[in-house]
């Protein structure tokens, strides 16, 4: 487990998430395709109208052209493809903006309507320009954003994520007219700007366009591994979501005739603040818990879970300052577990990082919660609390009868002991934590030096 998060930086892409997104875009395709195909082909051929479902009046056949230019350049752009699949995918890319002009310079124009009966199949008035103007455009911004482009040109990208924002509004905006009017959200239906049959290949290329600008523009926090990433996929259905189940509630409520109009918009917009400040105060708790881990995180030895020497200097300096103005006692004793290089070297690493594991574990059975234990190297550990000379040999005992009795119940192939040395800061003149830690580090290795000549 800790090596897949040694790999995984927060800033780099999940590779489940990177999985399924494919799965997404392949099924969104196959489905562009398919809806493409079948309205082309009841288009051209008109006895198929009566056995397929596709609403005729609604096609358009320039459309359903684009989209296939679009789901081809999708699908040939693949950085596993060939030099020749990616210059196909641009022409197909060109192709697809080319006709998305067409249509709006046909809608801005005016032209005949014989044009207007190919764009539309019989279904839409020269004068009903807004019918194909969106959509048109909708469809010249993908066009744009699938032309094969240098993801390291930081300009492109930059352009590519305002084109894939403007083709997202656009899309939302169209899909959400579409279900309001079907929905009869306001009581009476509207016109249909938009015919399902173009939604129907719009939406899902949107959806494939988003993704996969995704892997490198400014929409990569939503596949990020980490916390930001996390954060973004949870709140982006509640942020899409909450402005259209408002507006669905006001024109429900005010077409009960319930309240008067006016109390209505009051409550719901009430609702919408409340909601906004609970996903603003389940952020903050959340943002201040991983700052609390990171914190923590960058104090602790990952290993013994012991404060590492950054922490413990942190910490054992505000206890030695606390220590000064209250006149009391502050001692630093320095630890040097014996024979850890023998260890390592007759059982392997893996055994002497379980030495360590269990050394960690017995300084904190030991020593009181309000001491600062830390691990400084390899082998060596620190202590420091407020605690004289005398209470240090009292501490030293019940450290080596809690060693004796581990050693003495342990199962393991090596044994531990300690090497300790102990410096205690003076009343009357006072030390500074590093001058503690060297004395201490001191005393220490004349102890190991003792044990080696008596040995």
């Amino acid at each position: 487990m800790r090596n897949r998060f040694a790999v995984q930086a927060p800033g780099q892409p999940d590779p489940i998430i990177i999985h399924g997104l494919v799965l997404i875009q392949q099924v969104c395709l196959a489905l562009v395709a398919q809806v493409a195909a079948v309205t082309l082909a009841v288009v051209l051929f008109k006895p198929l109208a009566r056995v397929l479902p596709v609403d005729s009046p609604g096609v358009r056949i320039l459309f359903a052209l684009a989209s296939l230019s679009s789901t081809l350049s999708i699908f040939l752009s693949d950085a596993k493809r060939s030099r020749r699949s990616v210059q196909l995918s641009r022409f197909f890319s060109v192709l697809t903006a080319l006709i998305a002009l067409a249509v709006i310079c046909a809608s801005a124009f005016h032209v005949p309507s014989d044009l207007y009966v190919l764009m539309n199949a019989g279904g839409a008035s020269p004068g009903n320009d807004s019918m194909v103007l969106w959509p048109a455009t909708g469809f010249a911004l993908l066009g744009v954003l699938m032309i094969p482009t240098p993801a390291s040109n930081a300009i492109v990208t930059h352009l590519a994520d305002i084109c894939n924002w403007g083709l997202c509004l656009l899309t939302l905006s169209l899909f959400s007219q579409y279900m309001f009017s079907v929905l009869h959200i306001y009581g009476v239906p509207t016109v249909h700007f938009t015919s399902p049959v173009t939604l129907a290949c719009l939406v899902p290329l949107t959806v494939v366009a988003t993704l996969r600008q995704a892997e490198h523009g400014a929409f990569s926090i939503f596949l990020g591994y980490g916390f930001g990433g996390k954060i973004a996929r949870f709140l982006s259905p509640i942020i899409i979501l909450l402005p259209f189940l408002r507006e669905a509630a006001r024109a429900r409520l005010i077409g009960a005739h319930l309240i008067p109009a006016s109390y209505v918009v009051a409550v719901l917009t009430s609702m919408s603040t409340g909601l906004a400040f609970v996903l603003l105060l389940f952020l903050a708790w959340r943002l201040n818990q991983m700052e609390r881990k990171i914190y923590d995180f960058s104090l602790r030895d990952e290993l013994t879970g012991l404060y590492n020497l950054r922490g413990f200097y942190i910490l054992a300096e505000q206890g030695l300052r606390m220590a000064n103005r209250s006149q009391m006692p502050f001692s630093v004793m320095f630890l040097d577990l014996d024979n850890l290089k023998e260890i390592n070297d007759r059982l392997g690493h893996g055994t002497g990082s379980m030495a360590l594991v269990e050394t960690a574990k017995l300084l904190n059975t030991t020593f009181r919660e309000t001491e600062v234990i830390g691990r400084v190297g390899g082998d060596e550990f620190v202590v420091a609390g407020t605690f004289d000379q005398s209470a240090c040999g009292k501490i030293l005992d019940r450290l080596y009868a809690d060693t004796m009795l581990y050693n003495a119940k342990t199962s393991e192939r090596f044994i531990l002991s300690f090497s300790v040395g102990c410096a205690t800061s003076e009343s009357s003149r006072r030390q500074s934590l590093s001058d503690l830690v060297a004395h201490a580090d001191n005393a220490m290795y004349a102890e190991k030096r003792s044990k080696k000549v008596h040995s």
